[in-house]
């Protein structure tokens, strides 16, 4: 009798396991399809934004940023003009000069965005950069060969465009003290637990896609005869 109950309950346990599954597999191929649809909107080609965001959850996959995360930091850039082709490097970019940390990343990519909408710099986006633990101003007097009073002054009269700030951001994110710093993150606890549900996004997705159709079918189905 024991045997028997145990059986069962084993095959209870089995059966919740592959519906547990099958539910994740659902939920996250929906995700993506909803993501694409947006992402197409903005993008202005499907193929493209299809492309962008398997590049995104491979991202997610190897650093500490989730891929939702990633979605909305994506969106913020798209809406600012940068190029879908240039999402992932420039996220890499400010990913690195965050030091790994999201809250840091997020307001870094809300100042881009803003300094790509004007075309130029304020002194207020700086100073985001410089909160978030980025010695941008020091680059650019660098850059300008300026004190800083005079990168004040010349930064306050719009003479600092976009892509000054865009050459600048680039240059420290490539030197020595910056470079792969999100790598060296994924060592963290978080990181890793991150970066284990965007592993299991992707295995989900990729079966997901081959039963997309069949699962629309059912569910079909069901909505049409219940």
């Amino acid at each position: 009798m024991l045997a028997e109950l145990a059986k069962g309950y084993a095959i209870y346990r089995g059966l919740d396991f592959v519906r547990q599954g099958l539910a994740g597999v659902v939920e996250e191929t929906g995700r993506f399809e909803l993501a694409n649809l947006k992402f197409s909107k903005l993008i202005g080609n499907a193929d493209l934004a299809r492309q962008t965001l398997a590049q995104l959850q491979v991202f997610g996959a190897q650093t500490p940023y989730e891929f939702k995360q990633l979605q909305e930091l994506s969106i913020q850039l798209i809406a600012a003009n940068i190029k879908a082709e240039e999402l992932v490097h420039t996220l890499r970019m400010i990913g690195d000069l965050g030091l790994g940390d999201p809250e840091k990343v997020s307001q870094m990519v809300y100042a881009y965005a803003k300094a790509a909408n004007l075309g130029k710099v304020t002194w207020r986006t700086l100073s985001m950069f410089t909160t978030a633990g980025v010695p941008i101003i020091s680059a650019l007097m660098d850059k300008f060969g300026k004190t800083q009073i005079q990168m004040e002054s010349f930064v306050r009269s719009g003479q600092v465009k976009f892509k000054d700030l865009k050459e600048v951001l680039f240059a420290l994110g490539n030197s020595p003290k910056y470079k792969d710093m999100m790598m060296d993150a994924m060592s963290t606890l978080p990181a890793l637990i991150s970066n284990t549900r965007d592993v299991t996004g992707i295995l989900q997705r990729e079966f997901g896609e081959t039963i997309k159709e069949q699962l629309k079918s059912l569910v079909l189905q069901y909505t049409l005869f219940k």
